[in-house]
């Protein structure tokens, strides 16, 4: 399974998708709105890191439900 945020500013969707054509039988997943902490964020800098000093702010809810339904899977 490669999940991967759609508002990562460390580590692009394109890596993500280089990794699942190196494993075509790997599941991805992007996140819309999802940053490099599994935290809801946007893709502007400065907002995005804030979210990393914020212990508040729960891991995005959509996360949960893939790594569940992954599992379950398996």
């Amino acid at each position: 399974m490669i999940t991967q945020g759609s508002t990562d500013i460390q580590v692009k969707t394109e890596e993500a998708e280089k990794l699942k054509e190196a494993n075509e039988n790997s599941d991805i997943k992007i996140i819309k709105g999802m940053n490099h902490i599994l935290k809801e964020s946007v893709i502007d800098r400065q907002k995005n890191m804030q979210t990393y000093t914020n212990p508040n702010l729960k891991i995005k809810e959509e996360l949960v439900s893939i790594i569940v339904e992954f599992i379950m899977e398996k």
